[in-house]
């Protein structure tokens, strides 16, 4: 029964991910336009007439726009479509600290994830890209993390809200008292080229456990504050080559999510996190 719920909603999302996107899909973006990261820009992708979620995307001097932020919207459109942006786990919120910010809010997957061992969806947005493709073959790939740089990145910075949710639970849905939902925001840089120049992607079940990460960067507390707070975090590892670099050989992602164990769909419905003016020094 489990199974045929899980092929349901694979097949469901591969419907709903197939619309005409009338942002350019394309992740070589000018690596100048990820040192400043404000989240003013985003549209609506339609479900339902009058009804949809934002995607967020990054715009060029030219007016140009990147579609290199993801989220887990298409999966939430799949429990409830009919929908406005706010209902769905990740949408642009106006109260920024300056302008719009993201919102991003763990919530109930409803019956059917409960039913699929999925009772919590939380609120996400990263730098990558939903393989819809992947969904029956093999779901754990459908995250494809992260765009190609130039250059290495030192250090993020950026400003926060986050108020966690009144229960946690576990996967079974389960309470475990006195645990308290945490809010989590980390990068990875990592060589997306092999020696034969095929493309290394990282996915859900590795981005933090890659033998390929050069290094990653992590915020080691985000306590909760209903006031903006900035919050840094500075990258540890190794150096990539500078050949390497120069040839694009190698990825960044930021990831931000409301629930820090969402990914095992543990965490606390109603936990919020909202960040806005996010900044990313680059080594020269």
């Amino acid at each position: 029964m489990k199974k045929a719920i899980l092929l349901l909603l694979a097949a469901t999302l591969i419907c709903a991910c197939s619309k005409d996107n009338p942002v350019k899909l394309d992740l070589t973006m000018p690596a100048e336009m990820l040192e400043k990261l404000d989240f003013e820009h985003f549209r609506t992708e339609e479900t339902k007439p009058s009804y949809g979620y934002h995607v967020f995307y990054e715009q060029g001097k030219d007016g140009e726009k990147y579609s290199v932020w993801a989220s887990g919207n298409a999966g939430a459109a799949i429990v409830k479509s009919k929908r406005k942006p706010e209902a769905f786990p990740t949408y642009a919120h106006p109260e920024g600290r300056d302008g719009y910010c993201v919102c991003m809010t763990t919530q109930s997957s409803g019956s059917l994830g409960a039913l699929a061992g999925k009772p919590i969806a939380a609120g996400s947005l990263f730098l990558g890209s939903f393989n819809s493709g992947k969904a029956l073959s093999d779901p754990l790939k459908t995250t494809e993390f992260g765009v190609p740089v130039d250059r290495e990145p030192i250090k993020v910075s950026g400003w926060y809200k986050y108020t966690p949710g009144k229960t946690f639970t576990d996967k079974n849905k389960k309470e475990i008292s006195g645990r308290t939902d945490e809010a989590n925001i980390y990068g990875v840089f990592w060589r997306s080229q092999d020696s034969d120049g095929k493309q290394i992607v990282l996915h859900g079940d590795n981005i933090l456990s890659s033998p390929h990460i050069i290094s990653k960067a992590q915020v080691s507390e985000l306590p909760p504050t209903d006031e903006w707070t900035r919050f840094e975090m500075t990258f540890e590892g190794d150096h990539a080559d500078p050949l390497t670099l120069e040839n694009k050989g190698c990825s960044f992602t930021l990831v931000f999510s409301s629930s820090k164990n969402g990914d095992a769909f543990e965490g606390a419905i109603g936990s919020t996190l909202l960040v806005d003016e996010v900044e990313v020094e680059f080594a020269d």
